[in-house]
């Protein structure tokens, strides 16, 4: 049997006021969104405007 089920057949043993509470706190848990965090650029003028630092990077350390 399933960790689902049995979590169902629990929740069946449970008087209405405590199944609130469960929904309440299931839905709290299911329902949280990690925030995406924007990361602001600036155009600096530089050299490293149009390039790929990476690449670059890798460049320097094979040679």
């Amino acid at each position: 049997m399933t960790t689902k089920e049995k979590l169902i057949r629990e929740i069946n043993k449970l008087p209405e006021k405590k199944v609130e509470e469960v929904y309440k706190l299931l839905s709290s848990i299911v329902n949280k969104k990690d925030k995406k965090v924007k990361l602001k650029t600036y155009k600096l003028g530089g050299k490293f405007d149009n390039v790929s630092v990476r690449e670059l990077a890798y460049e320097k350390n094979s040679a």
